[in-house]
Parts: structure tokens; C-alpha cells; sequence
């Protein structure tokens, strides 16, 4: 469960490593996020070798979704999932990734409004 404050880490190749939850956007004040909620983020730190890239700079503020977070998830199924980390990936303003490649999506990304989220992944869990 994602709350504000959080470290979350990058599941795209978006140049950034650590991001940290400013606001949980959703329609409760004081629930936290699960997956597929979507965030208000910061970026904490970059990769080393892309430091000075115009668009990821750390302490930019940016929209983020949550893909997978460090709690056991039960399925629909009766399967559970559990991450190491709370992950996410960045957006723009339009919700759309600002990466070309995500790593992993879990399986309940199955809605058509992350059918852009799907694209540009490799691997559905």
C-alpha cells in the first residue's frame, strides 16, 4: 500500500531510479494506493549517466501509476502476487508513458484505459 511519502522504484527506461508519492490521486483522501491507481511523484534519483537530461531532473514533479507494490495481492483467481518493492512508471500530463519499454505488468492491467501501458511491455505476470 502506497501512502504519501513513499519510495517507489522505476519499472520503464525512463532515466530515473527512486521516486517519492507527493498525493495519492484517487477518490478517497485517506485510502492508500493499490495498483493502477494513479500518483503525484517526485523524482528522488536518476541514473548516473543521464544526469543532465533535459526532461528527468531530480526534484521534477510527475504523474506515475502503480504497477506492483510490496504486499501479497490476491487474484480473482485464488493466485497471490507479491513484489519486492513498490514499483510504478512515469507519465505526462495526457497519462501516457513517457518511456518506450516496461519491464513487467501484472495481470490487472486488463482494462482498455492501460491498453497504452500494454504496448510497450515485455512480460504480463
Amino acid at each position: 500500500m502506497i501512502f504519501p511519502e513513499t519510495f517507489l522504484e522505476l519499472m520503464d527506461n525512463s532515466n530515473a531510479k527512486q521516486l517519492q508519492c507527493i498525493q495519492v490521486l484517487n477518490k478517497s483522501k485517506r485510502r492508500p494506493a493499490t495498483i493502477g491507481n494513479y500518483l503525484v511523484v517526485c523524482i528522488k534519483d536518476t541514473l548516473q549517466s543521464n544526469r543532465e537530461k533535459k526532461d528527468i531532473k531530480i526534484g521534477k514533479v510527475f504523474r506515475s501509476i502503480v504497477i506492483s507494490f510490496a504486499k501479497k495481492k490476491k487474484r480473482q483467481d485464488g493466485s497471490t502476487f507479491k513484489a519486492s518493492n513498490n514499483m510504478g512508471v512515469l507519465l505526462n500530463q495526457q497519462s501516457i508513458p513517457i518511456a518506450n519499454r516496461i519491464d513487467f505488468l501484472s495481470s490487472e492491467f486488463t482494462h482498455e484505459k492501460f491498453n497504452r501501458l500494454k504496448s510497450v511491455t515485455n512480460n504480463l505476470l
